[in-house]
């Protein structure tokens, strides 16, 4: 399992990007994050990105295995952007 919590401040001023890797999504979500990076398997993603959406963290997925009805799923709740 390989999550990455990425917190980024002043991207445009070139400041400073923090990258952690952790072990679960609960422990990348419990410091601020901007965007959650999941490379985990088919079986959890899903509940990976519904977590990180309703605490508003934006997800990138590295993982395959998403089924039609996952997408549509996950496109329509409040925070996806697809």
């Amino acid at each position: 399992m390989l999550l990455l919590a990425a917190r980024l401040a002043g991207i445009s001023e070139r400041r400073w990007v923090w990258l952690g890797i952790v072990a679960s999504v609960e422990e990348a979500l419990a410091v601020p994050t901007d965007v959650l990076i999941d490379y985990t398997a088919h079986d959890v993603v899903k509940d990976h990105i519904l977590t990180a959406l309703d605490k508003g963290v934006r997800v990138i997925v590295g993982t395959s295995g998403l089924t039609a009805g996952d997408y549509a799923e996950l496109v329509n709740h409040p925070y996806a952007f697809l």
